[in-house]
């Protein structure tokens, strides 16, 4: 399965990548991300590996997924 989704941000790609390559962050700016955990961090982010569980209500689901840009 391939899921793919863009949104336009009005920010530099510092600030914007400050917040998505940081776990921490991640769950401040994300409420249904239960954890996030990099499993392997590449150069630039670009083919970095991470996991993540996702909650709804009582319900967890966990993703493992990769930069690709």
């Amino acid at each position: 399965m391939e899921i793919s989704l863009s949104t336009d941000i009005n920010s530099t790609a510092e600030t914007v990548f400050g917040w998505i390559g940081s776990p921490q962050k991640a769950v401040q700016w994300m409420t249904s991300v239960a954890t996030t955990e990099i499993l392997h961090e590449a150069p630039d982010m670009v083919g970095t590996t991470f996991r993540e569980t996702v909650t709804d209500g009582d319900q967890g689901l966990e993703m493992q997924g990769i930069v690709t840009g």
